[in-house]
Parts: C-alpha cells; sequence; structure tokens
C-alpha cells in the first residue's frame, strides 16, 4: 500500500515537472519575441528625443480604445506639420516588398519568412486614428516605417518611407510642406490620444488574443 501511494506521488512530481518545463519554454519563447519588439521600440524612442520639445510632441507605445476596438501605435509625433504615425520593425536578415503585397518576405541564414506588410499595418493605424480624432479633418497623417534592427532593405518598393533608424530624424524634418495644427491643436490632440489610451491588462490581453487570430486566419 506505501509502495503504492509513493509511485502516485512520484508520478504526479514527474508530470508536474514536465508541465513546469513546458509552460516556461512557451513563455520564454514569448517574451524572447517581446523583448525584441520593445528592444526596437525603445530605440525609436530614444532617437525620437533629438526632435525639439518645442515643434513635437513624442507618444510611444499606445493601445488605444474606440468603441470595442482596439490600435496598438508604436510612437506618433505631433508637429505642426501634421501627425508622423511610425510603426517599429526589429528585424535582421534581407528585407523584400512591394506596397500592394499583402506579405513582406524575411530572408534570414536561407530560410524565408513572411510578414504582414507593415505599411498596409500601419495604414489601418491611420484609419483608427482619423476616426479617433475625427474633429480634427484638416491633419495630415505621415506614415513612417523604420527598421530599427539589423535588416537590410533589400528589394522593398514603396511610396511610404520606409527606412533605417539612421534616417529617421531627417526623413521627419524633411516634411515641412504645409503648416495644418497650432500649437494649441497639437496640445489638444497629445491630450485626446493620451485620455483615449488604456493601461487595462484585460484590454492588452484581448488586443493580443485578436492578433493571433488575425494571425491564424492569415
Amino acid at each position: 500500500m506505501l509502495f503504492y501511494v509513493f509511485y502516485i506521488f512520484v508520478s504526479l512530481i514527474v508530470v508536474l515537472f514536465v508541465f513546469s518545463l513546458k509552460s516556461s519554454s512557451s513563455i520564454s519563447f514569448t517574451s524572447k519575441a517581446e523583448k525584441q519588439g520593445k528592444l526596437g521600440e525603445y530605440k525609436v524612442a530614444k532617437k525620437l528625443k533629438k526632435l525639439s520639445k518645442t515643434d513635437y510632441i513624442i507618444l510611444n507605445d499606445l493601445l488605444l480604445k474606440n468603441g470595442s476596438s482596439t490600435t496598438q501605435i508604436d510612437h506618433i509625433v505631433i508637429s505642426r506639420y501634421g501627425l508622423f504615425v511610425i510603426e517599429t520593425k526589429n528585424y535582421k536578415g534581407w528585407i523584400f516588398g512591394r506596397d500592394y503585397q499583402e506579405y513582406w518576405t524575411q530572408t534570414l541564414y536561407k530560410n524565408k519568412h513572411k510578414l504582414y506588410n507593415p505599411v498596409k499595418q500601419n495604414q489601418t493605424h491611420i484609419y483608427s486614428l482619423q476616426r479617433i480624432l475625427s474633429d480634427y479633418s484638416h491633419i495630415n497623417y505621415q506614415s513612417i516605417i523604420v527598421f530599427s534592427g539589423e535588416a537590410k532593405l533589400k528589394k522593398v518598393s514603396s511610396k511610404v518611407p520606409v527606412i533605417y533608424l539612421k534616417d529617421l530624424i531627417k526623413t521627419i524634418k524633411r516634411n515641412r510642406e504645409k503648416v495644418c495644427l497650432s500649437d494649441f491643436e497639437m496640445t489638444q490632440i497629445a491630450d485626446k490620444l493620451k485620455a483615449t489610451h488604456t493601461n487595462s491588462k484585460a484590454d492588452h490581453r484581448a488586443h493580443v488574443r485578436r492578433i493571433k487570430e488575425k494571425k491564424r486566419v492569415y
């Protein structure tokens, strides 16, 4: 009887140990991917600090909630010349893609991987911003895709700037064609977006779940 109880006890410990290994490995994989993305965003946020605080308002890592929908935007730069909406990609390898393609290609060590077209991805962010900021129909929205890692842009064709991190500041400063916002409006827009931003863990989990579901569909 004692042997039987001991056997059951040891079996349970083994099962729990194996389960914990599987759980920890999946968590570390997720954490690694998240850390890689956050590192790229950190690099861009640090670079954006070089912009004049009197001319630009910088907002980083926003999860905007509009009704039941949420949109995660890496960086928004508010200026007199409009809003620069920045999507950050922290990749390695060679990147290939065009505006009209649903997916772009990352070639890494002779292996090819698909990534959703970042130009289209950022355009959905702009659509969400236009809905949230519908009172400011005169805003000029400018999309920028920044590769902050070690990726090489091999054959990328886009009307939207798809650039390396080192070119970010000059790309923003180059777009000073037409003033569309006053300083007061810039502050109002920043306050509106901050108010729309959600820190709710439930909203964050729901957003991540929707993104994963979309990836499964694709």
